[in-house]
């Protein structure tokens, strides 16, 4: 059995680090941090004697947190209505009415759609589990009773990822969903993997020890890397759990696809090149406005300095 991670292998894996890299640009677009992610005009005028001021005069223009946000209020602005095909008053229209309240659906769908705009990809995991937390409850205190249900949750891109089919670009044989835990040990944090491995009717639980193998900068944006050290015991009580289903119980939820590949074409990506223009003009529009400005107050310091030199002495 052939998988992802494995002692003497490398998170994340080198072949996700452009994936990863565009999902961490995006969101710094869609954050209005476009200094962070490009600086074409700060780049040019960077050994004049504007330099010290660059970043003070540097405009971002959110324009991606608007257009992003409009499909998504499109799809539930108006809240749907979930059908089950039964009547109302049955038990399969009310068990479903239930899901859709408890997980706030409309307001998972809202979210997601957005986060796929940024990335190009959303996930969706559905189990039946205890919603509550109750590991900070006191010891020695008395857990509140809390019966198991259906739970659905997005979950982060970045921490996906998905094993291809034989001979196939879109069809998974098995996600992962492995995540960084840093635990303290009074001297330092040191970093473990947790994997979460997902096949047709059945989940497998890993944890790794992790130590750095530094930083991967090949597509402009700084992503951490590691190197996967020892298995060790994940602290559950059973590390394979069957799920009593055929299928998967991690989603795909693309915000565009194409028919050669699994990934998620981004609302960002397609107009980044438009972005970058608009920012450099209105940087090169402010320097300039600032350069007029700054020569009128001279200008008119000069003038009312000499006006008081002349008549005060009088």
């Amino acid at each position: 059995m052939s998988k992802l991670f494995y002692t003497g292998g490398q998170y994340p894996q080198p072949d996700s680090i452009e994936r990863l890299a565009k999902y961490k640009r995006g969101r710094k677009i869609f954050d209005g941090k476009q200094a962070e992610v490009y600086e074409r005009a700060s780049e040019i005028l960077k050994d004049t004697p504007h330099a010290a001021h660059l970043k003070k005069l540097y405009i971002a223009v959110n324009l991606m947190d608007v257009l992003l946000t409009k499909p998504s209020d499109l799809m539930v602005g108006e809240p749907p209505t979930y059908e089950s095909g039964f009547p109302d008053d049955t038990v399969q229209q009310r068990s479903l009415n239930s899901i859709v309240e408890e997980n706030d659906l409309n307001q998972l769908i809202h979210e997601n759609v957005i986060g796929a705009g940024i990335r190009g990809d959303a996930w969706i995991k559905t189990y039946h589990a205890k919603r509550q937390d109750l590991s900070e409850i006191p010891e020695g205190f008395t857990a509140p009773t809390v019966i198991a249900e259906p739970i659905i949750e997005s979950v982060d891109a970045s921490i996906v990822f998905p094993e291809l089919s034989n001979g196939s670009r879109k069809k998974f044989k098995a996600i992962n969903i492995a995540s960084i835990e840093w635990v303290d040990d009074d001297k330092e944090e040191i970093p473990y993997l947790n994997v979460e491995r997902h096949v047709p009717g059945y989940i497998i639980y890993e944890r790794y020890e992790l130590s750095s193998k530094g930083v991967d900068t090949t597509y402009g944006i700084e992503i951490s890397t590691y190197s996967i050290e020892d298995q060790v015991s994940t602290g559950r009580d059973v590390d394979i759990v069957e799920t009593g289903v055929p299928h998967m119980l991690v989603h795909h939820v693309p915000y565009k696809t194409v028919d050669d590949d699994w990934k998620g074409i981004s609302g960002i990506e397609k107009l980044e090149s438009v972005l970058v223009a608009i920012n450099d003009r209105l940087v090169q529009i402010d320097y300039i406005l600032w350069g007029i400005y700054s020569k009128w107050i001279a200008n008119y310091n000069t003038k009312v300095f000499t006006w008081y030199s002349t008549y005060s002495c009088k």
